[in-house]
């Protein structure tokens, strides 16, 4: 079976691809029913046997599949963990830029410039620089394992 996303070609007995892990789809079954239809009409005349032969009396109904739209499949590269650590060591937010997530990266940086203005006025507010700095590191992170 063909994965949609790398279209490596798994055994058929595997659920998820062996090269890039993506749950395979599921085996599609299709279903065949024959049913009785009831004649309409009661005749017993030679005419209707002919028709009976001729399996008006039967009905196949088709259920299998049905049509499903087909996605272009678009990978993304994925983003280097020590390049995320280094932005965000050199500069607030600056990691967070780097993985996309901009309002986040945004707001620390911020928080930075506020910070750290105000620590030129109030000699403790020095100490929300350095936290504020050592958290956007951590969850520049989090960020980077959460994609």
């Amino acid at each position: 079976m063909k994965c949609d996303r790398c279209y490596y070609e798994n055994p058929e007995d595997v659920t998820h691809c062996m090269n890039c892990g993506e749950k395979l789809p599921e085996k599609e079954e299709v279903q065949v029913f024959t049913y009785f239809k009831p004649p309409k009409s009661k005749d017993t005349s030679p005419d209707n046997y002919n028709k009976r032969k001729n399996h008006e009396y039967y009905s196949v109904e088709y259920k299998g599949p049905e049509e499903k739209e087909t996605k272009p499949v678009v990978l993304k590269p994925k983003k280097n963990l020590a390049i995320v650590i280094i932005l965000s060591f050199f500069m607030t937010g600056l990691g967070h830029f780097y993985l996309g997530k901009y309002k986040r990266g945004l707001v620390f940086l911020i928080i930075a410039l506020i910070s750290g203005y105000l620590s030129t006025s109030i000699p403790l507010m020095i100490y929300l620089v350095i936290f504020n700095a050592g958290y956007q590191i951590i969850d520049s992170i989090i960020c980077y394992k959460q994609q």
